[in-house]
């Protein structure tokens, strides 16, 4: 038997080949695990929301907490909402679903549980009549896209009784139906998270109305919050305001000291914060009042200012206004100069903790 001599074997091959290039290797996958912590591999997903005619989908949020949906239905009779499943799961609490024809109506999935970034498919069951009656029709609708951070104007909280995140529009989001209409103010400028609403000093407001079920007629404890940012200090920046020219009404503006200025039911007190409002920056602001007791301000989650005075508005017929006057055309305070985004309104007293929480969102 003849033996040939001079080859390597398969295994000092591999050897011999890992040797040479094992480093390079490693220095390849290193790269790519640096590529995917930076999500090229995992690029975010678009928002996408599908329906069947007659129905029609404007937009569709999706938070780690709920889902938000602004359909609309044309020429119908009735048309209804049925169902929403998230990846799977049926929506635990449904709110908004029976639309009314050729308007947008907002659909809200909440008290879901999900990760932050966490990539979900919803689907949508409804149904509608034509106009005339007759049979009802079923149609289905999709939607994707990725969980973000559970903004607190989505909150399933039944306190919160309105709330805007001003995407280009006044539309509340709660479902409580609490929708404004824009006075001069634009709606569709680059806000705190997504679009905000721009005010010009001079005439620019918001109306929001006067509900007739009394939701901004605060006779006990409440909260009213919004991400602000002050192009210029001046006396006064208004920020909410239910026409104080009236009896029972109530005011929260900015002077040109950053401090806070409250006035309600005839009676005014001004906040000298521990920590001012400054100009060119978001911040976030919450008022809380305890009913009888005190009327405390946060700047950016942090309690800078409280009184024990001026705490009852009471009730009146008058709109509630932001960025400026709500129906006597001239606000009793300055017209809000810079941009309001994420405003909300809660009928109850937050929790120190709970406006922390929403200023580090």
């Amino acid at each position: 038997m003849v033996v040939k001599s001079g080859g390597l074997k398969r295994g000092q091959v591999a050897m011999e080949f890992l040797m040479t290039y094992g480093w390079a290797i490693i220095i390849i996958l290193l790269a790519i695990a640096a590529l995917w912590l930076l999500g090229v591999f995992s690029p975010s997903v678009t928002t996408t929301c599908q329906i069947e005619a007659p129905f029609t989908c404007q937009d569709a949020i999706v938070a780690d907490n709920s889902v938000i949906l602004r359909l609309g239905a044309n020429q119908v009779q009735t048309a209804t909402v049925n169902s929403v499943t998230v990846n799977g799961q049926a929506c635990p609490e449904l709110l908004g679903t029976q639309l009314t024809s050729n308007q947008i109506t907002t659909v809200r999935c909440s008290g879901l549980s999900l990760d932050e970034n966490e990539k979900m498919t919803v689907q949508i069951d409804a149904t509608y009549e034509k106009k005339g009656g007759g049979l009802t029709h079923s149609v289905e609708g999709t939607v994707s896209g990725q969980a973000s951070k559970g903004n607190y104007v989505y909150s399933s909280d039944s306190a919160l009784v309105a709330a805007y995140d001003y995407e280009g529009d006044v539309i509340d989001v709660t479902v409580n139906g609490n929708d404004g209409t824009i006075n001069g103010a634009d709606c569709d400028v680059e806000g705190y998270r997504g679009k905000g609403c721009s005010f010009d000093g001079i005439d620019d407001f918001i109306n929001l109305g006067d509900p007739v079920d009394g939701s901004f007629d605060f006779t006990g404890d409440f909260t009213l919050e919004a991400w602000v940012y002050l192009d210029q200090l001046k006396n006064d920046n208004v920020v909410f305001e239910k026409q104080p020219n009236s009896r029972n009404a109530y005011e929260y503006t900015i002077n040109g000291n950053g401090d806070v200025r409250y006035d309600a039911s005839g009676c005014a007190q001004a906040y000298t914060l521990s920590s001012k409002f400054t100009v060119g920056s978001w911040q976030h602001l919450a008022i809380v009042v305890n009913y009888g007791s005190t009327t405390t301000i946060y700047r950016n989650g942090v309690n800078v200012g409280s009184t024990t005075g001026c705490t009852t508005p009471g009730a009146n017929s008058d709109p509630l206004g932001i960025g400026g006057a709500s129906s006597l055309g001239t606000p009793y305070g300055g017209w809000f100069d810079g941009i309001i985004d994420d405003v909300a309104i809660w009928n109850r007293a937050l929790t120190p903790q709970e406006v922390k929480e929403h200023a580090d969102l």
